[in-house]
């Protein structure tokens, strides 16, 4: 991720079409300066996982 984002400077997981689904205002002043925008932010990735049917094996 953080070589897509300081290296390359690209979205290539698809936040700036969640901003512009979800925050269409921002998107839409900030669509011309999204990559550089991306390049800078910080992102933090919280994972949370379930298991289910712990041990069965077919």
């Amino acid at each position: 991720m953080a070589m897509m984002q300081k290296k390359y400077a690209t979205d290539i997981f698809g936040f700036g079409e969640e901003f512009r689904r979800h925050q269409y205002a921002y998107w839409k002043a900030h669509k011309d300066e999204w990559d550089d925008l991306f390049a800078q932010a910080e992102i933090r990735v919280h994972v949370q996982t379930y298991l289910r049917r712990f041990g069965q094996c077919k």
